[in-house]
C-alpha cells in the first residue's frame, strides 16, 4: 500500500498501448477535465482495488444474460451496459 509521501512521488515510465486504448484514455481525460496519467493511475488503482472473487460472480451473471432471452427492457440493459465498473 502506498504511504501518503510515496503518493506524491511521481516516476516517468515508458509503455506501448494500442491506438484504440490510447484514443479512449484520452477521450476520457478530455471529458473528465483530467490529465492522462491521472486517468491510468486512477483505472490502475481502481483494478488492483477490484476483488477477485466479485469479479467472477460480475462474469458469471454477464454469461447467464447472455445466455438465454431475455425480459429485461432495452432501458435496464442499457443501465446496466452505462454502470462504470470501476467506481
Amino acid at each position: 500500500m502506498p504511504t501518503v509521501a510515496n503518493r506524491h512521488k511521481k516516476q516517468k515510465i515508458g509503455t506501448v498501448l494500442s491506438l484504440d486504448v490510447v484514443k479512449l484514455i484520452r477521450e476520457r481525460a478530455s471529458r473528465e477535465g483530467k490529465t492522462i496519467s491521472e486517468v491510468i493511475e486512477s483505472a490502475v488503482r481502481n483494478y488492483n482495488n477490484m476483488d477477485p472473487q466479485q469479479l467472477q460472480l460480475r462474469l458469471e451473471a454477464f454469461r447467464g444474460l447472455c445466455s438465454e432471452k431475455t425480459k429485461l427492457s432495452f432501458k435496464e440493459v442499457t443501465e446496466i451496459l452505462d454502470e462504470d465498473f470501476y467506481y
